[in-house]
């Protein structure tokens, strides 16, 4: 419950318990607002919009900041795809850039992942003289975490390997900076290196051709990073890991049976990959008209993960935000009420580091409106879902891949960063394999790592209360995780 102290005598005490009064309505007023929208009463929601900007108004908290971006995005689903486009002002490239920075140092998840994500590479790679890192964060990468990489490397007993490294970017300017970085600290090192830019994002990479795309090295053990852009690949509100669509005989329907033939020569879709026909499906097979096709298109996600395991990485690393329950379907309202509670914490987080560490409020703002306001705006205008880890799981081990366990050394070093930073109200918590990353007990982001087996094998993931076979191209049945209370109002600091 918010409270708020005040030293300024009964008359000062009374008008401040009459604010948070206030403020404890605005995350039922938020909530009754999305179901105006999802539902199209907009005379109702157009009436919450005017009561929340009242409430928003009453002062600068986090709360209210948070409310009125949450205004904005409901707004902007309101109007519609069409003029939101209109309205979208884009930041300068250099605005972008220094607010993602700014994330990076006021709130730790980043680099606590960065840490742990390099002990699964070096545990992966001990005994490999060859290697070749493929960093598909984009505009979660920094360079930060490979330089730390590289001076790990350099510190085995065996000496350092040679490093390949490609980081997929969609900044120009980010490229050559980290480039010209990371060169200087291989030769001050003494290693041998080489790096490769590509100037894009994990969407727009041509799956059909990353030896090229990625300067795949023949002879390299490889390992991917990726931190919170697999969700992009995400089909909007959906949580099947196909769509079914219907395309007519020709061209469109040529395209995807190569797409499919390809991958199944080189062993990557099991010959059991659900189909309309099969009972893994979740569409029911009917028969179509000669001049139509039913298909299964794997998703984004799908295709994704084939071509990873294409080029047979020893080690795929994830970091992605840990979603508060299973609201990511069509059920606006629910899906709104989870980010809301989401957001709550980040932008608490952020309040309380900017107040302990006494940083410049321009920093939090830019964080705030650069960064979590574009993710707010993916969540409820751009329909893009997060999902729980148990979810992320699933989705892995369906596609051909096995977990690997997050070492001891990999919780220990994550934790040490913490430590270091003197910060306060952060956990890193082991569960099933995995990294919880935490902020007042609840779990915003998670990292962890998988490996792909070989089609012809199942793979069985064990936890302390069971035990499944999975096979590759099934969806896995629900991991045994903890479940969270319903959402509540966060207790934000002022």
């Amino acid at each position: 419950m918010l409270t708020l102290v005040s030293a300024h005598g009964p008359e000062r005490r009374q008008e401040d318990g009459g604010l948070a009064a206030q403020l404890l309505q605005l995350r039922p007023a938020l909530c009754e607002c999305a179901a105006h929208v999802a539902a199209g009463r907009f005379d109702d929601a157009n009436r919450c919009f005017e009561r929340i900007m009242g409430l928003a108004s009453l002062g600068d908290g986090p709360l209210q900041r948070l409310s009125k971006m949450f205004v904005d995005g409901l707004v902007r689903r309101r109007l519609g795809t069409t003029i939101n486009r209109a309205l979208i002002n884009p930041s300068t490239q250099q605005t972008v850039r220094t607010a993602r920075s700014s994330f990076i140092k006021l709130l730790p998840f980043l680099k606590v992942a960065y840490v742990a994500i390099n002990r699964v590479i070096l545990d992966a790679m001990e005994n490999e003289k060859f290697v070749h890192i493929i960093d598909l964060s984009g505009p979660a990468a920094h360079p930060w975490q490979w330089l730390k990489l590289m001076r790990a490397f350099r510190r085995r007993p065996y000496g350092a390997p040679i490093l390949c490294i490609t980081v997929v970017h969609d900044d120009g300017e980010f490229l050559a900076d980290t480039s010209a970085r990371l060169r200087g600290e291989a030769e001050s090192l003494d290693m041998a290196f080489t790096f490769h830019g590509f100037l894009g994002r994990l969407e727009t990479l041509d799956l059909g051709n990353l030896h090229d795309s990625l300067a795949i090295k023949s002879g390299y053990a490889r390992a991917f990073s990726c931190a919170l852009q697999m969700r992009r690949l995400l089909l909007p509100v959906m949580d099947d890991a196909a769509v079914q669509l219907l395309l007519p005989g020709g061209a469109a329907a040529s395209s995807f049976v190569h797409y499919a033939h390809h991958h199944q020569e080189m062993n990557l879709i099991p010959d059991d990959y659900p189909s309309p026909t099969t009972s893994l499906s979740p569409f029911t097979a009917t028969p179509s008209p000669p001049q139509h096709q039913h298909l299964v298109l794997p998703s984004p996600l799908t295709q994704f993960q084939l071509a990873v395991r294409a080029v047979s990485p020893k080690v795929v690393a994830i970091m992605e935000q840990e979603a508060a329950s299973h609201n990511n379907g069509p059920d606006f309202p629910a899906r709104f009420r989870d980010a809301l509670h989401y957001y709550a914490a980040l932008f608490d987080a952020l309040q309380d580091e900017c107040r302990h560490r006494q940083r410049q409020e321009e920093e939090r703002a830019q964080v705030e409106q650069v960064v979590l306001g574009e993710e707010i705006r993916d969540v409820l205008v751009r329909d893009v879902v997060a999902e729980p880890l148990h979810r992320w799981a699933a989705r892995m081990v369906s596609a051909g891949f096995g977990a690997v366990p997050l070492s001891y050394v990999a919780k220990m070093e994550a934790d040490e960063v913490l430590r270091k930073y003197r910060l306060r109200g952060y956990e890193n918590r082991g569960h099933e394999k995995c990294l919880l990353l935490c902020w007042n007990g609840t779990p915003l982001y998670t990292v962890s790592a998988w490996r792909p087996w070989s089609c012809s094998q199942g793979s069985a993931y064990v936890s302390s209360q069971q035990q499944r076979m999975v096979v590759p191209g099934q969806m896995t049945p629900t991991w045994t995780w903890p479940r969270q209370h319903a959402a509540q109002v966060h207790n934000f600091t002022y």
